[in-house]
């Protein structure tokens, strides 16, 4: 989180404001480079009204399936 709530974060993306809503949008938009589909922020904006915090949801999206498949598609480049 604090990558994206950096001064460069903040000057790229907006800053993180206190609302689920916008704020898991922006870890959307940050972490996948992509906008939140509608079941998928529902779910973690439900998540977070059940207490979960915002770092978790970071913590969740950073260890997704989406995101290790970028890992692993990085990993398997060949430049040859």
């Amino acid at each position: 989180l604090r990558m994206i709530d950096s001064e460069e974060g903040r000057s790229l993306h907006g800053a993180f404001n206190g609302d689920a809503a916008h704020d898991i949008e922006m870890l959307y938009e940050c972490i996948f480079s992509r906008p939140g589909e509608a079941a998928g922020s529902a779910f973690w904006l439900a998540a977070m009204d059940d207490g979960l915090t915002l770092g978790k949801v970071a913590d969740f999206f950073v260890h997704s399936t989406e995101m290790v498949g970028h890992n692993v598609a990085a990993l398997n480049w060949s430049f040859s």
